[in-house]
């Protein structure tokens, strides 16, 4: 798969059978990746050394080193230090595996952090601790649901998030307030999997940008304007002193492309607890739980796919780049009106839904070939339809069969 950029050119990706990306190369960087049998990532280097054990660099689908970083774990599998070629870092945890403090070894200096949950467990606070044991510089974090909207630091400045749509994790745009009443708004351009790549003011002009690799750790960074950008993959906040990605439920460290704690859901979110998903591209983890087969149930629901499975080798999936897994792709619909007032009721097949869905997706596709449509041009138009139709859905407008008319109500 390739994909063009107009800063950064075009990148090609390669995939292995499994759908793992074995290599990713454009004009300014290159990476080739091995992965064991269990989708953890192998240094090349030592991978070569016939008299290197495997086992010594992955155990129980622990990370043990990867160019040159060390980590240990606890009895619980967390990771209890990474050592890097600045310092080490060890990190602490409460009762419920949520890190609450991390302390930082380096040559000449010690710094900690601490971090503060409420009682859903999304984080609402992160701060400095000094010398004396006292919280500094701390950046408060305010939620709707399980997103976060609002981040107001220790000068008063703060930050308003706003998505794609109202249930979905992509950033659209950011309100900056720095000095009373003041605003002004700056908006995001995101790659495919919805990280965010540029940001730019009402002007056009960039004030941020950034590159990845494949697993998310920055390329380059580039800060046009005192502006300071964190957040990365889908439903993730970039901890500078760390390097780590708060991801709701985990941290994920983009160093190795995995999380640092196992899934708190255990074996069902995969065999291997650690794994972000197959591939940071196309899949999104925004809790640090879910896909598709790891969305809980819910009694008088199932689990919907807005573009039908069916429709998972269209053309225009492809031409998207998008799983048809992808939480943004799904929802929970009602098996009966009890369940739900609005709802669309989701109970037995659905083909003329399916039909209708397609056609729209044929005439998406024959538009963007005839227009010489980018990946990233596809991708939009395929979540304008998914984000009218969960409207629809949301609204019981949509009708997928019989079973979804709703019994009228008498006078």
């Amino acid at each position: 798969m390739s994909k063009k950029h107009t800063r950064q050119g075009q990148t090609d990706y390669h995939y292995d059978r499994t759908g793992r990306i074995e290599s990713c190369r454009n004009q300014a960087y290159w990476e080739t990746l091995q992965y064991d049998a269990a989708a953890n990532l192998l240094d090349k280097r030592r991978n070569e050394d016939s008299s290197t054990d495997n086992q010594n660099l992955v155990r129980f689908n622990q990370l043990l080193h990867f160019r040159g970083l060390q980590y240990t774990y606890d009895a619980h599998g967390r990771t209890h230090s990474k050592q890097t070629a600045s310092g080490t870092q060890y990190y602490h945890y409460d009762a419920e595996h949520r890190l609450t403090e991390v302390r930082i070894e380096k040559l000449n200096c010690t710094e900690r952090y601490g971090y503060v949950y409420d009682a859903l467990g999304r984080r609402i606070e992160k701060h400095q601790i000094d010398r004396a044991g006292k919280a500094c510089n701390r950046t408060h974090f305010l939620w709707d649901g399980l997103r976060m909207i609002q981040e107001t630091r220790t000068d008063r400045s703060k930050s308003v998030y706003i998505y794609t749509d109202e249930s979905g994790y992509e950033p659209l745009a950011r309100v900056e307030t720095t000095t009373g009443t003041e605003q002004k708004v700056l908006y995001y351009h995101t790659d495919v999997n919805g990280a965010p790549e540029e940001l730019t003011d009402e002007d056009g002009h960039i004030v941020w940008a950034c590159s990845y690799q494949l697993w998310g750790k920055p390329i380059q960074e580039i800060e046009h304007s005192q502006i300071q950008q964190n957040l990365r993959y889908q439903g993730q906040y970039l901890d500078r002193e760390t390097g780590l990605h708060y991801n709701t439920f985990r941290y994920y460290d983009p160093d190795i492309g995995r999380f640092t704690q196992p899934d708190p859901i255990g074996l069902l979110g995969g065999l291997n607890l650690y794994q972000y998903a197959p591939n940071g591209l196309t899949w999104i983890d925004p809790w640090g739980l879910w896909t598709y087969n790891t969305m809980p149930t819910i009694d008088g629901f199932q689990k919907h796919h807005i573009i039908p499975q069916q429709l998972k080798n269209h053309n225009l999936i492809k031409a998207a780049g998008m799983n048809i897994h992808s939480v943004k792709n799904i929802m929970y619909l009602p098996t009966s009106a009890d369940a739900h007032a609005t709802r669309t009721i989701h109970n037995g097949s659905h083909k003329p839904y399916t039909l209708e869905i397609e056609s729209q997706m044929d005439e998406i596709y024959k538009k963007g070939q005839k227009e010489n449509w980018t990946q990233k041009q596809y991708e939009t138009a395929l979540n304008k339809l998914i984000n009218t139709r969960r409207i629809g859905l949301r609204s019981g407008k949509t009708i997928l069969n019989k079973n979804s008319i709703r019994p009228s109500k008498g006078c």
